[in-house]
């Protein structure tokens, strides 16, 4: 019974995994009785965990914990941590989650898990109830880091991207990491007004700060990130610690008399793109031709469209004459691309021609025909013609012809190759050589 839910997707209990892992019937039987006394009850893992505030949004009012666990469900305890108010049972393993809101009012989680899903858990209407609201985000990739700001999430995938999401599931942009991403933090800085962005740490040393899709610094450590938090640090409100794998700590505090504003004013456009180009003034020249253009519209784009097909008959016509002289590279025929190289050894009067012949398709051929043709006038050849009598895929073939120049007085001519088709009278490939001037004896 156990085997059967097991491979029917049930949750089986430790204890009843520990069972099944035993093969031999007697062990079985003896680890029955040792827990059969014993009270069931299921142990979980501890995936990652947040907190929830109770009422209010000041750094020291009352929250409660929120824990993801092992056994895919998302816990919310009471502010004492003795009992549990609300749980909520998900596809996946939790693995990330960014919480906002009040449990007394209302709360929203968002869940990043190992099915490489985004999940978004509200409160219900009854108190102490929750709800898994839809549609679910699904991710390409495994989430490495989430974190939401105001409307939007930001998910961090394996992939080396960063993924910006609405509220609504609704994908907004995607930027494309130079190296993995292995944190993810959010970057909250109350002044005047409220400065928010966020901080990815990645695997070369640097850590980037991203207002929205704009890049707004980059901080380099030369070594890869383990983990990063901004918050507060002794007397200093904005303060960014990175640990390293070395084990090395590195601690950034803002200068209170930095201008934000400037700095991402500084990410805009160009100021060169302000200047305006120094267009030349319109000539009587250019007038003419403008109000010409405009009186032949029709007749100009008649006769782009006539040389425009001209061209493609002149284009369709010289393919057409290199497949029927057999003149193409490589020539396929019923599965098999054969390919053919020519080359010319010796000085003369007696030459080598060495022909290689190579089957690139998947199907073999079998009695392929192979001509010469030379002016019998200026070249001799004992054997002008041969059979291949098999072509493998993949195989090479190699053969030696010797061609005799007999005419000493004449010019280097040239000398054809071809290759037959048994069913037809266009040949499937060929290849022109042209021979060097013989040095006769």
């Amino acid at each position: 019974l156990l085997v059967t839910a097991r491979d029917n997707g049930t949750r089986l209990s430790s204890r009843s995994l520990d069972f099944l892992a035993l093969d031999d019937p007697s062990e079985q039987s003896a680890f029955a009785l040792s827990v059969k006394d014993s009270p069931m009850k299921q142990d979980t893992v501890i995936t990652c965990m947040e907190t929830l505030n109770k009422v209010g949004t000041e750094p020291d009012s009352v929250s409660s914990l929120v824990i993801g666990t092992e056994s895919k469900r998302v816990l919310i305890l009471d502010p004492a941590a003795t009992s549990m108010q609300c749980s909520v049972e998900l596809g996946g393993v939790p693995v990330f989650m960014a919480v906002t809101g009040e449990f007394d009012t209302e709360w929203r989680i968002v869940v990043a898990c190992r099915d490489g899903k985004l999940y978004t858990i509200t409160n219900g209407q009854v108190r102490g109830t929750a709800v898994v609201k839809k549609p679910q985000i699904e991710l390409e990739t495994q989430p490495c880091g989430l974190v939401r700001l105001d409307k939007q999430i930001y998910v961090a995938t394996m992939d080396s991207q960063l993924h910006c999401y609405s509220i609504k599931g609704q994908k907004l942009f995607s930027i494309r990491m130079p190296a993995h991403i292995t944190n993810l933090e959010l970057l909250e800085i109350r002044r005047s007004r409220v400065f928010s962005a966020v901080i990815v740490a990645l695997a070369n040393g640097e850590v980037r700060i991203y207002n929205e899709r704009v890049l707004a610094d980059t901080i380099v450590v030369n070594d890869l990130v383990t983990a990063v938090r901004f918050g507060r640090y002794s007397r200093e409100d904005n303060t960014l610690v990175i640990v390293t794998r070395s084990g090395a700590l590195t601690i950034k505090m803002l200068q209170r008399s930095a201008d934000l504003d400037e700095k991402l004013a500084s990410q805009g456009p160009l100021k060169e793109q302000d200047i305006p180009l120094p267009v030349p003034k319109k000539t009587q020249l250019y007038i003419d031709q403008t109000q010409r253009e405009r009186e032949q519209c029709t007749e100009m784009h008649r006769i782009f469209q006539n040389d425009l097909c001209k061209l493609r008959l002149h284009t369709s016509r010289s393919y057409v004459k290199l497949i029927t002289d057999g003149q193409m590279g490589v020539a396929p025929v019923g599965g098999a691309n054969i390919r053919l190289n020519v080359q010319v050894q010796g000085l003369g009067p007696l030459f080598k021609l060495k022909v290689d012949v190579q089957n690139g398709g998947t199907r073999a051929l079998s009695r392929v025909p192979v001509a010469v043709t030379y002016d019998h006038e200026v070249y001799r050849m004992a054997r002008s013609h041969l059979v291949l009598p098999v072509l493998l895929p993949g195989m090479l073939n190699e053969h030696t012809l010797e061609i005799e120049c007999i005419e000493e007085t004449s010019p280097a001519g040239a000398v054809r190759i071809l290759i037959l088709n048994p069913s037809s009278c266009v040949p499937l490939i060929s290849a022109v050589v042209t021979m060097p001037q013989s040095e006769l004896s």
